[in-house]
């Protein structure tokens, strides 16, 4: 209670002078002033960014999805003895999933901490989330450490989850509750929780490599993509062999920014490339194409290559504009 009451007027002179006290950790001066760099009101809650549905969309496709039933089991007698709250966001720190007692959740609703809302460092200021997400590493933050002044009655712990395969940043963890519950266990317990997490993610992604099948894409000539699966042949939409081309011109894979740019020759349209992709996981399966980031699983055989000249000339998507000159180009040279 002494440490929380020096704190809050380390945090009021901070604002008022531009200089933290030396109460205050150097790893919460540093965030304090980033969040003066990015604007942050510290009177304000954090902005909303997606509504319901297009949360629990997001929330859909993320590969930590399936793991959050496992990630509440580990958590679940700090849930209860506590009265804490579990919280997940992915990398951009828009909170996408809670859980936990429904005294602890409303305490979430006046900073708006709350599922859809903006819980980065850019968006609310010094906090868990948000700055493990910064500093790609597990951090506590203790009442007024927090730059909302909305969070001073709360202690947060988060640690970031990172891809097994290629270290990416998916998302944090975090355990939130009054700071007069705070406890030294908090900060390893969400840091052994990510880690348990990613070890999941690896150990799924094995079985899913096991039983992964054979699968061919056919492009070349063709105006639509035709996939031959054990189930079947099936035809694409223009949209989806766009997809599929893009995968197999760029094997290592493509994040959101990247199909992006290579569909709409812009970053906005991030919502709908994820939905797009999320349906064409959905007809031909996770195990075809693999997210995070998207690309075809390497048992897919493709005929996109050096050779694919007039590659789908119907489309006008930038990616695929560049690939076909590129490609009529070579073939000219030849």
């Amino acid at each position: 209670m002494r440490l929380a009451g020096l704190l809050r007027r380390a945090h009021t002179i901070a604002l008022d002078t531009g200089v933290a006290p030396g109460v205050v950790r150097p790893v919460i001066s540093d965030s304090w002033q980033r969040s003066v760099a990015a604007g942050v009101d510290p009177e304000r809650p954090a902005p909303r960014i997606l509504d319901a549905r297009h949360t629990a969309a997001r929330l859909a496709t993320h590969p930590v999805a399936p793991l959050l039933s496992r990630v509440s089991a580990l958590l679940r007698q700090a849930l209860v003895e506590s009265r804490y709250f579990v919280a997940f966001s992915d990398a951009d720190g828009v909170l996408l999933w809670t859980e936990g007692s429904r005294q602890a959740l409303r305490t979430a609703v006046a900073p708006r901490f709350l599922p859809g809302f903006l819980c980065s460092e850019d968006g609310v200021g010094t906090n868990a989330i948000g700055t493990a997400l910064a500093l790609d590493q597990p951090v506590q933050i203790y009442s007024a450490e927090h730059y909302s002044r909305l969070l001073h009655g709360w202690t947060c712990a988060a640690a970031p989850i990172h891809d097994p395969d290629t270290g990416e940043t998916l998302g944090a963890i975090d355990l939130s509750g009054d700071f007069r519950t705070a406890h030294l266990h908090g900060l390893p317990l969400v840091t052994a929780v990510a880690t348990a997490a990613e070890a999941w993610l690896a150990g799924d992604r094995r079985v899913v490599e096991e039983r992964a099948e054979a699968v061919a894409v056919a492009i070349a000539g063709r105006d639509r993509a035709v996939v031959t699966t054990s189930r079947g042949r099936m035809e694409m939409n223009l949209r989806h062999t766009e997809i599929l081309a893009l995968l197999a011109l760029n094997p290592a894979g493509m994040t959101v920014r990247d199909l992006a740019l290579a569909l709409y020759g812009s970053v906005e349209p991030a919502t709908t490339v994820r939905a797009e992709v999320t349906r064409l996981r959905r007809r031909l399966g996770a195990d075809v194409v693999l997210s995070r980031p998207y690309r075809l699983h390497e048992r897919v055989s493709t005929d996109v290559g050096e050779d694919s000249v007039g590659l789908l000339p119907e489309s006008r998507a930038p990616g695929i504009v560049e690939a076909r000159c590129s490609l009529d180009a070579a073939f000219q040279l030849d």
